[in-house]
């Protein structure tokens, strides 16, 4: 990008950041211009789009047992529970499906959960919520709560029962 250099009074345009020799003092245009307006900054690690349809899509089509982490990059709290999910999806990985989802990104899908705190973390098993836990907890209660969730009978199963 091109400006016009009103401090060498000539009609060449000077480039920003480029340097200007006059009367042998060594002059950088950016200071004498000032910043540029700055681009409006998109950081690298968010879509541009909000997906939280096809995450929807992807919960919803599972054959398996949906964990879903509600975070945000600047959520203290989120980051440390992120290595205990990961813990928890070497031994879960076969049953349970794991999946981050970015308040701040899909903001449909989290308004769609409730969330209104962070880290929050929804276990979903045939398109129904089975549990909720907010905020930061032991691995021991994640693990519980998934052993719960997996232990439920299927809902194809409750529907062939005898009886009913």
């Amino acid at each position: 990008m091109q400006i016009p250099c009103r401090h060498l009074r000539r009609t060449r345009d000077c480039v920003p950041g480029t340097r200007h020799a006059l009367r042998t003092v060594v002059l950088f245009c950016l200071a004498l211009h000032g910043p540029l307006p700055a681009a409006p900054a998109v950081p690298d690690s968010l879509p541009a789009v909000d997906s939280s349809q096809a995450i929807a899509n992807r919960i919803i089509r599972s054959k398996k047992t949906v964990l879903v982490d509600f975070w945000a990059v600047w959520c203290g709290p989120c980051r440390i529970l992120d290595p205990i999910l990961k813990e928890l999806e070497k031994e879960y990985g076969k049953r349970v499906e794991f999946m981050k989802v970015n308040v701040d990104v899909h903001r449909r899908i989290s308004g769609y959960f409730g969330v209104s705190s962070i880290p929050a973390v929804f276990i979903i098993r045939d398109k129904t919520v089975q549990q909720a836990l907010t905020g930061v907890r032991d691995k021991t209660e994640y693990r519980r709560a998934l052993d719960e969730v997996l232990a439920l009978p299927a809902a194809a199963d409750t529907a062939k029962a005898p009886g009913r």
